[in-house]
């Protein structure tokens, strides 16, 4: 693969070619640049992720202040006579920089080769009033090159791009070999069920976000470097009042409730915060005695959906095993001798009611149980109104 740092050597035709196609760190000339442009940068278009604008402000305000991307720069040293070049008709923009490579060398001819074989760059170059200049964004700019031996011997090499989008100004800080687009994920472990009157909300808070690359979700360290590339610990996010996350590097704090970047440092989830509200749902008894073969009805009543989280009996069975908000006669049918308890739950509150039904002659009951201050029975330690 071909060398990751900003000034190694050019690689060889063969290894550019089965590793993507791509040129060098460096195409370099040897000449002196006393005026115009002083260097130039190529970003692989593939390698482009985005930008982010001065303020997080829209295009039109031309001042970009990040470069958002996964590769490094390709540097192409810039000849004496470099120029950039612009022409905009009927809202298009037609953006040239045009540069001459006196080194007439096989490894720069193998670059410039397959540089203009379907790559497109994003294009960054110095004036020599040390403004930092870009285009290429939306769709590329193409490299394509002469080479000559009349007048002056090397390559005269042409990045050009027709696009709706003008020249923008970068700044300076944007320009470095890794800076990626970056986001926050909660860690699934440490978190906890939000509370109010010693109860839960429904909230579940995380306490730490770690910092992610949004392109492929792998962690990212302070510097927005991949770690597996600059060997640190991951950057996280931490909920003030937590406890400090081993191998981790704290960059920040949130509160509660907080959203980081879009991202929630919370979700609503009952299911694993259950929400304590009392007559959301409730029952018009809460045990029957019925034959086998018998049936009596009772009423239910919710607030929200509900379901019985148990229906599968061979004691007795219901008619009705979920229903919606409202009131609902609840028909139950006698199957063989025995005690079932059906546990009703309102699915949004997740406030339960039980009902307790016994079938057939109850002497036994009055052998293995006992009457609770209610009238209600007990077999073993479980009370029939529970």
């Amino acid at each position: 693969m071909f060398c990751k740092g900003r000034y190694y050597s050019n690689i060889a035709l063969y290894y550019l070619y089965y590793m993507g196609c791509r040129i060098g760190n460096k195409i370099k000339s040897c000449s002196y640049t006393p005026q115009g442009i002083s260097k130039i940068w190529l970003l692989d278009y593939d390698d482009f992720v985005s930008l982010k604008f001065r303020d997080d402000g829209l295009y039109n305000n031309n001042l970009v202040t990040n470069i958002y991307h996964n590769g490094n720069y390709i540097e192409l040293e810039a000849s004496e006579g470099s120029k950039y070049t612009t022409n905009r008709q009927n809202g298009i923009y037609t953006h040239t920089l045009d540069t001459f490579i006196e080194d007439f060398d096989f490894s720069n001819i193998a670059d410039f080769d397959l540089a203009s074989k379907s790559r497109k760059y994003v294009v960054v170059f110095l004036t020599r009033t040390n403004k930092y200049l870009m285009f290429g964004y939306k769709p590329g700019a193409t490299f394509s090159y002469t080479s000559q031996t009349e007048e002056a011997t090397g390559s005269l090499i042409q990045l050009s791009v027709t696009t709706t989008y003008p020249i923008f100004e970068v700044d300076a800080n944007a320009i470095t070999d890794h800076t990626h687009l970056a986001t926050y994920l909660p860690s699934p472990v440490n978190a906890y069920c939000e509370t109010l009157n010693k109860g839960n909300t429904g909230v579940f808070q995380y306490h730490y976000m770690l910092k992610v690359s949004a392109i492929n979700g792998e962690a990212l360290d302070v510097n927005n470097e991949l770690c597996s590339v600059s060997g640190k610990p991951q950057a996280v996010l931490m909920l003030y009042g937590s406890s400090i996350i081993a191998g981790y590097e704290i960059e920040g704090y949130y509160s509660t409730g907080a959203t980081i970047g879009g991202v929630p440092t919370f979700v609503f989830n009952p299911t694993v915060c259950p929400i304590k509200i009392n007559n959301s749902i409730r029952i018009s008894e809460v045990q029957i005695f019925i034959e086998v073969g018998g049936n009596k009805t009772v009423n239910l009543t919710s607030t929200s959906p509900w379901r019985v989280t148990n229906p599968n009996s061979s004691i007795a069975s219901l008619n009705f095993l979920n229903g919606f908000a409202g009131t609902y006669p609840i028909r139950v049918t006698g199957v063989s001798n025995g005690l079932y308890n059906f546990d009703i739950l309102n699915t949004e509150t997740n406030e339960r009611v039980r009902l307790s039904v016994v079938v057939g002659s109850v002497e036994w009951v009055f052998k293995n149980g006992a009457w609770n201050a209610n009238g209600y029975w007990m077999i073993g330690k479980e009370w029939g109104n529970d």
